[in-house]
């Protein structure tokens, strides 16, 4: 191999110092020499890095592929959207196309198997404190003005279970979801009501309540906060009527008129 690179680069040196054919007058190493060399600027003195911006979408856990198989976690506030993949020779860099802030910085990997490159700082402080365990997680939970006292009852009751890792993951992540959807009053109210059917680690339950909650409140806000446009639209019909009939010249003439009678006054 070695001895075909060398060949390979003695026939470039040979061919670059042929004369031309035309004029037979100099040669492609001499045009570089005296015309294209000269023209050459310097340098820069700071080595700089020539990339590829493209639009990647992000996953619902945070993690963009690149390169087919390696995927990298960006910061978590870019979850299900797109961000602007800086792609490198040596390194990667994660941007929010609308801020232009860096969401993640990684070596670029070449390497022909599948991996995955995570930096920790950038998951959701909830997420790192459910690795350390109970006590953590309350913190980050009472940090976001979520540790209520039934919502407490529920972590308790979910990391004292026998729940997988993935499956604690999910139902710590789900009720962090809810208070932020939802507000601290309405979960804490929900997993109340689950504790006091037994199920307060029952999170599907919790979110059921919730739900149901909802659209019991929606309900009775149509109803009482105002009617439907079918009565809407029979009422200003009618009011309408009697708006036209007391304006319109029908003249008031005494009580035999709204009895029927055939006899009415003069006015």
């Amino acid at each position: 191999m070695a001895s075909l690179s060398h060949l390979s680069d003695l026939s470039i040196k040979l061919g670059n110092k042929t004369p031309f054919k035309e004029n037979g007058k100099g040669s492609r190493y001499l045009s570089y020499q005296n015309y294209e060399r000269p023209q050459l600027k310097v340098p820069p003195l700071i080595p700089f890095e020539i990339c590829e911006p493209v639009k990647l979408l992000v996953d619902g856990n945070g993690w963009v592929k690149v390169d087919g198989n390696k995927r990298y976690l960006v910061h978590y506030s870019m979850r299900r959207k797109e961000v602007v993949a800086e792609l490198g020779y040596t390194t990667i860099s994660f941007y929010n196309p609308k801020t232009y802030e860096l969401c993640g910085r990684y070596a670029r990997d070449y390497r022909p198997n599948y991996a995955s490159h995570k930096d920790e700082s950038l998951l959701n402080p909830v997420e790192v404190a459910l690795t350390k365990g109970l006590d953590e997680t309350v913190k980050e939970f009472r940090a976001n003005g979520h540790a209520t006292t039934n919502i407490l009852k529920y972590l308790e009751a979910i990391f004292n279970d026998l729940n997988p890792a993935i499956s604690k993951y999910k139902l710590v992540m789900g009720m962090y979801g809810l208070c932020k959807s939802h507000g601290v009053t309405v979960v804490d109210e929900a997993c109340a009501q689950a504790e006091r059917e037994g199920k307060i680690s029952d999170y599907q339950l919790i979110k059921k309540i919730i739900h149901d909650s909802i659209t019991r409140i929606n309900a009775h806000g149509r109803v009482s906060g105002g009617k439907s446009s079918s009565v809407r639209d029979s009422q200003e019909r009618a009011d309408n009527q009697r708006a036209s009939i007391t304006s319109n010249g029908m003249k008031l003439r005494g009580v035999n008129y709204f009895k029927g009678g055939n006899n009415h006054e003069s006015d």
